[in-house]
């Protein structure tokens, strides 16, 4: 019996390590591919005050809890502003009024 099933067993391995090879090529002719699936995000928001208004030049800071790595940015005249690259983690966003960072929050999330 061992006989009649070797021509299977090497023509499964065969084809095996042909899948294993073109799988392999496949990654080395794509390697965006495989770095598609990133772990980062981005956060957007439009600052306001108590009346509803905007608040141009709020200095928005967002800081890693654990590394207390931060990250800025500065709300445009529409009071709109854009943080890209964020990796995941445990995250504060504080904003700090009328663009001066005085270590007192206006507001926060922590």
């Amino acid at each position: 019996m061992e006989g009649s099933t070797a021509p299977f067993r090497k023509k499964g391995l065969a084809s095996l390590r042909l899948s294993l090879a073109v799988a392999f090529l496949a990654l080395l002719a794509f390697p965006g591919a495989s770095w598609a699936q990133r772990s980062s995000a981005a956060i957007n928001g439009t600052v306001r005050d108590s009346t509803g208004a905007v608040v141009p030049q709020a200095i928005i800071t967002l800081t890693n809890t654990q590394t207390n790595v931060t990250q800025t940015a500065t709300t445009n005249d529409t009071g709109e502003y854009v943080i890209l690259e964020i990796p995941p983690r445990y995250l504060r966003l504080e904003g700090f009024q009328g663009g001066l960072s005085n270590g007192h929050p206006a507001w926060s999330n922590s």
